[in-house]
């Protein structure tokens, strides 16, 4: 008796534990966003549902279906880019869901771009990121490769860098990595200076960083006319006086802020690509002399006490001198358009330094 009772429990646990097993994984949904048409989207989350799923980790949740018709909806409704992680992860909650991928796509002429995070329903927040591209796509083939390259390096499964920052093509191998200068680093874009990989106060290239008046160095509570230390005044090009230039005064060395003609420069032989990095919106700015790449948080300005956000606001030191001498010059960008812009110096805005 107690031999056929053992037989019996044995078996019961070979039955048991594969559910068990399967009930420990975590629910997944995976949403296809981008400027693309609903069956490539359609080919993108179903090639990246199948390379999760068959990863062990994840079972993709009952009412996926329904749950990607809403977010689809809530798309649509705000009309100004994909959904953001915070409304991903309620959505996700109400369905069922763990966690959900996100499969940001971005197409233009041959270049395809995939951009992947992982949402952690919970926490609100993106886990973990992967990226890959292709400058001579052809077919949905080129499109599913991307995808499956973007989530493997997601999941750490890729053997190259598991970082979502790109510095290269993806075709050229020899493609230059960060280089330091005084314990911070820059990527050489074939342009006529180097560009830092992140912002003034940043410890990343998503982290927003710190907010500077135009010619001022410090930062402070709010910015406004009154408390503008070059406001009125009649001053020229800034760039590497450390009284006046945030990126000198704060990095020393050979850093400084772009000029005017150096940041158009950065505009005209560049391509931008309006992404999301790590949970971050901002553009993904590519050389087109050697595909080395950086990216530029939409961090926002502030005036006054607020922070202004939904946009990228970047000082040149060039004065905009034509206009007053309460004007400098900026590269405003939003997710439709990049341009040189002159307005109040007194302004918080974001400082991306460069070095010759």
């Amino acid at each position: 008796m107690k031999k056929y009772l053992l037989t019996f429990v044995m078996a019961l646990m070979v039955f048991v534990m594969p559910c068990q097993a399967q009930n420990q994984k975590l629910k997944l949904a995976v949403y296809a966003t981008g400027n693309v048409d609903g069956l490539l989207k359609n080919i993108a989350q179903n090639n990246a549902s199948t390379e999760l799923v068959n990863g062990g980790r994840y079972q993709i949740i009952e009412r996926s279906t329904e749950f990607l018709r809403i977010v689809s909806t809530e798309h649509e409704y705000q009309r100004s880019g994909a959904v953001d992680d915070g409304q991903i992860a309620d959505l996700g909650k109400q369905y069922g869901a763990d966690c959900v991928c996100v499969v940001d796509i971005t197409h233009i002429d041959k270049y395809m771009y995939v951009a992947t995070r992982m949402i952690d329903v919970v926490a609100a927040i993106s886990q973990r990121a992967g990226d890959a591209e292709n400058t001579n796509y052809m077919s949905p083939a080129d499109l599913r490769k991307c995808v499956t390259d973007a989530v493997k390096k997601m999941e750490g499964k890729s053997s190259g860098n598991t970082q979502n920052v790109s510095y290269n093509n993806g075709n050229n191998t020899n493609a230059s990595k960060p280089v330091n200068n005084n314990g911070h680093e820059y990527v050489d874009l074939g342009l006529s200076v180097k560009w830092a990989t992140c912002n003034v106060g940043a410890s990343s290239p998503e982290d927003y960083g710190n907010y500077y008046a135009w010619g001022e160095t410090t930062t402070k509570s709010t910015y406004i006319e009154s408390n503008s230390k070059t406001y009125g005044k009649s001053i020229s090009d800034i760039k590497g006086n450390s009284q006046y230039d945030a990126a000198r005064a704060n990095w020393g060395g050979d850093w400084r802020m772009p000029t005017e003609k150096e940041m158009q420069e950065l505009i005209d032989k560049c391509t931008w690509i309006w992404t999301t990095q790590n949970g971050v919106k901002g553009y993904k700015v590519t050389s087109k002399t050697n595909g080395n790449s950086i990216f530029l948080p939409a961090a926002g300005s502030r005036h006054g006490s607020s922070l202004i956000r939904g946009h990228g606001d970047y000082w040149v030191s060039s004065p905009d001198g034509y206009r007053s001498d309460g004007r400098a010059y900026s590269l405003y960008f939003e997710r439709s358009r990049q341009s040189m812009i002159g307005i109040s110096r007194r302004y918080g805005l974001s400082v991306r330094p460069v070095v010759e």
